[in-house]
């Protein structure tokens, strides 16, 4: 992975964070902003399959621009830690390895929401939404720990992901939603837990092999809860009668 191409998707992050904030004083009711908790979960080289075991949590703040009823742009920084264990497998060949990480990282993203109903039209009577999204995004590792008969760590401090997902928003009244997610950040590495590739190496015992064939993914599920702008227009003829 190029180091050019890893900043040139950070600054294309930083820059749709500035657009978000900046205009925000304008069309103010459009605007949102958040926060959530929740947990993550690791798949890849040092848990193959889900494990409840490797559930660690995470917390998010994001804004929010709707554009429509139906369609929004989400800019989030979610802040948490990934770890895995071979320990926690049933496979023995990776028990016998007894690999293990522990990393704190912070994603950067903005994604595209797309919500199925209008959930705070006055004429639902169910104020609620099932919705889609996705995008792209920036991990950045803030710290990274090797376990067990772990080598040293070799990981990226950078890596491009894709997050994508589900979710449903309960507009609980005009201004505060409450929304549960589940999301997926694809990444484009297959070094996130931090171990080369020896695979093909003849020195490396059978036992500590590692193959990089596999992309890896971490995924988050989580509650939040996000407050909207509202901006009260008084009535054109009340405003110039405060003018006359």
């Amino acid at each position: 992975m190029k180091q050019f191409n890893s900043f040139s998707w950070a600054k294309t992050i930083v820059f749709l964070f500035c657009v978000f904030f900046i205009h925000q004083t304008a069309y103010s009711q459009l605007y949102e902003v958040g926060f959530g908790l929740g947990a993550t979960n690791y798949k890849g080289d040092v848990a193959p399959t889900f494990s409840i075991k490797n559930t660690q949590p995470a917390g998010m703040v994001f804004g929010r621009m709707n554009f429509s009823h139906a369609v929004s742009l989400k800019t989030s920084l979610l802040v948490g830690k990934i770890s895995g264990e071979d320990a926690n497998s049933n496979d023995p060949f990776l028990q016998v390895r007894n690999y293990g990480f522990n990393s704190l990282i912070a994603e950067a993203s903005a994604v595209i929401e797309y919500n199925f109903f209008d959930f705070r039209s006055d004429d639902r009577r169910l104020k609620f939404s099932p919705y889609v999204f996705a995008g792209a995004g920036i991990t950045f590792f803030l710290s990274h720990e090797a376990t067990g008969n772990a080598p040293k760590n070799t990981s990226q401090t950078i890596l491009p992901v894709v997050p994508f997902g589900i979710g449903m928003k309960h507009a609980l009244n005009d201004r505060f939603t409450l929304e549960y997610h589940f999301s997926t950040s694809k990444n484009f590495s297959d070094n996130t837990d931090g171990f080369i590739d020896n695979i093909e190496d003849p020195n490396t015992n059978k036992f500590q092999k590692v193959s990089r064939k596999d992309i890896e993914n971490y995924y988050f599920l989580g509650i939040s809860l996000s407050y909207r702008f509202i901006q009260v227009n008084c009535p054109k003829h009340f405003n110039n009668n405060l003018i006359h």
